[in-house]
């Protein structure tokens, strides 16, 4: 409700990378700096590494930490805030097209002394030949601002890939 009316541009700039070595051990690196208009900058960062089990089980350990100049409550800034997470993905292949996935993660934040989770479902579909329709449907709980919450997130994406 304190953003109504309320216009803030901000610029992002993002590094997603994965590496996938002898088909069964993942590294996954995540970073984002933003920048605010209203002074205001922060970093978030998330590493994963991953083994493949049986069933195309991959599991898991995930290290994310987020670090805003300001801590506002009008949007999501946190200040050196942590978390330390196990997680899981099982895929499912129907064909070369379709790429369907389900997974969750439960971990702790030290910071705060909380347990969050999370439960997902996300998908990729190959429209024509390198163009990519994907999504996600995610719920869970977490922390912010002396609380705890619950979420439902959703994205959807259409991308067209050189390879």
């Amino acid at each position: 409700p304190r953003m109504l009316g309320v216009s803030l541009d901000s610029y992002s700039y993002l590094l997603n990378a994965y590496y996938v070595y002898n088909d069964n051990v993942k590294f996954e690196y995540f970073y984002r700096y933003i920048k605010i208009s209203d002074k205001n900058e922060g970093n978030d960062f998330r590493i994963r590494l991953g083994k493949l089990f049986k069933h195309n089980v991959m599991v898991g350990y995930e290290y994310a930490f987020s670090d805003y100049k300001y801590n506002l409550t009008s949007y999501y800034s946190p200040n050196l805030f942590d978390t330390h997470s196990m997680w899981a993905d099982w895929k499912l292949n129907y064909n070369k097209t379709l790429d369907i996935a389900i997974g969750g993660k439960i971990g702790y934040a030290p910071s705060v002394d909380y347990v969050l989770s999370e439960l997902y479902g996300e998908g990729k579909y190959e429209i024509v030949e390198n163009l990519f329709a994907s999504g996600r449907l995610g719920f869970g709980n977490s922390f912010r601002f002396d609380s705890s919450y619950r979420f439902i997130s959703a994205f959807l994406s259409v991308y067209w890939s050189f390879f």
